[in-house]
């Protein structure tokens, strides 16, 4: 009875006309129910994010980019994907990527939240060429692959090559008609797929005769 207390209002809503407010207080007792309304000056908050970005915003996989950031009026900020403690309210982080990545910085201070997001793109993986020496063969002729990629961690060629370099040649010596597909894969595994089919040439007799071409008769 007769006692004071003191109370904070969190995570109330309000639009950002400066003014004042009205809240009331109710107070449930056995003598009855009391009721007081207080007016509340709207202050809007300065806090803001005033830029975030990435620098380059386009990486190859497994590429450094520096995200740099500045704010007013923060107290903290936090950045996400990631474990990132102790950044400053305006400052820069190197990150890494091997798959596009959306990163979210929040600010923190007086009045609600805000947050800016940011997008690092990881170039795709790309086949640039894949060629054969020659498309028409006798079989088991010696037939030279040929490729070179883009953004890419390995390749493969289907059949007989399941890790290649990313760019570079094989040998290869097909006894029927072969399509070889060279698959490039980036590091975080996405990947694109080329072929080329080598055709061998058909047996056929172009010439038969004897000679002399008569015989002795028996």
């Amino acid at each position: 009875p007769k006692g004071t207390i003191q109370f904070e209002l969190q995570n109330i809503v309000v639009n950002d006309t400066a003014g004042t407010t009205f809240v009331t207080i109710y107070e449930l007792s056995s003598s009855g129910e009391g009721i007081k309304t207080f007016n509340v000056a709207k202050i809007k908050s300065d806090l803001k994010i005033d830029d975030f970005r990435a620098d380059p915003p386009e990486v190859a996989p497994g590429g450094t980019t520096t995200l740099r950031w500045a704010t007013t009026a923060a107290a903290s900020v936090t950045l996400l994907p990631g474990d990132h403690p102790g950044l400053p309210t305006t400052g820069s982080l190197p990150v890494t990527a091997n798959d596009t990545v959306v990163y979210t910085l929040t600010a923190y201070g007086t009045g609600p939240s805000v947050s800016w997001q940011t997008t690092v793109t990881v170039a795709p993986v790309r086949i640039k060429s894949f060629e054969a020496s020659s498309y028409l063969v006798n079989a088991g002729d010696a037939v030279t692959l040929t490729w070179e990629t883009e953004n890419a961690n390995k390749c493969a060629i289907n059949p007989g090559f399941p890790e290649l370099a990313v760019s570079g040649s094989v040998v290869v010596n097909p006894t029927v008609d072969t399509t070889y597909t060279l698959t490039a894969i980036s590091l975080s595994g996405k990947t694109e797929n080329l072929s080329r089919t080598v055709v061998i040439n058909a047996v056929s007799v172009s010439n038969f005769t004897a000679q002399p071409d008569y015989g002795v008769l028996l």
